[in-house]
């Protein structure tokens, strides 16, 4: 099952509110000159999973603007749910195609529930890749953030048998009208509006007691939100 788990997991890699989190835009300029730029691991008790990535990614969207990047390298973020959904941590890669692929798959251990997984597209390939996903996610998934001598046959029975959800969301960059940027994660489940852990657990073919073991997060499993997300593996 471990292994199962690691091959699933790694195919996500390659590639207003008035809260005060202790995450800040400090955090993400100790290290501009580091080929990695590794967060610490915040207590998502004090910040929020979708604060952290929305920031990584206006960064990293921000250097390519500033920067020009386009030509040298494209930058890939990372946003992982660590111990039972209890903590996060991001990574900012200068992506360099398969070597990327393995230097991420090479850092996780046993504390990783899934990896999200974020860069940019050209928008001309937006309504394609939407499409893509829409008509089969697995498929979409595996060509899109999986390098070409990874994919296999194999590799797509394997997720898609495993029946894991796969959280996709692209979006035109705000600020820039040629890119689209693209976030996956396989194992990050979005409660939507009716869900009960019930219901959840029988699409899945789980149960409630693995859900909230991999949920430490939940203190009361009658009441869940719709918006929020689940690990499920």
């Amino acid at each position: 099952m471990k292994k199962i788990f690691a091959t699933l997991i790694t195919l996500c890699l390659c590639f207003g509110c008035s809260t005060v989190y202790a995450f800040s835009p400090d955090d993400l300029t100790a290290r501009e000159d580091a080929e990695v730029q590794t967060s610490k691991m915040y207590d998502l008790t004090e910040t929020d999973f979708d604060y952290v990535s929305n920031m990584v990614k206006t960064y990293c969207l921000k250097q390519k603007q500033q920067n020009n990047t386009k030509d040298q390298f494209r930058l890939v973020w990372t946003v992982s749910s660590l111990n039972h959904h209890k903590d996060v941590q991001y990574k900012i890669f200068k992506s360099k195609g398969a070597e990327t692929y393995k230097e991420v798959v090479s850092s996780i251990d046993d504390t990783y529930d899934f990896i999200q997984i974020g860069s940019w597209f050209s928008i001309s390939t937006m309504d394609e890749l939407e499409s893509d996903f829409e008509e089969d996610a697995v498929k979409a998934a595996i060509v899109t953030v999986v390098p070409m001598e990874y994919q296999s046959k194999d590799l797509y029975n394997t997720l898609k048998e495993s029946n894991l959800p796969i959280y996709w969301k692209i979006r035109e960059c705000n600020f820039d009208d040629t890119i689209c940027t693209v976030e996956i994660a396989i194992g990050k489940y979005v409660i939507q509006p009716g869900d009960t852990l019930n219901t959840i657990a029988k699409k899945y073919n789980t149960s409630v007691e693995k859900i909230l073991e991999q949920n430490q997060n939940i203190t009361n499993p009658n009441i869940i939100y719709a918006g929020d997300y689940l690990v499920i593996k």
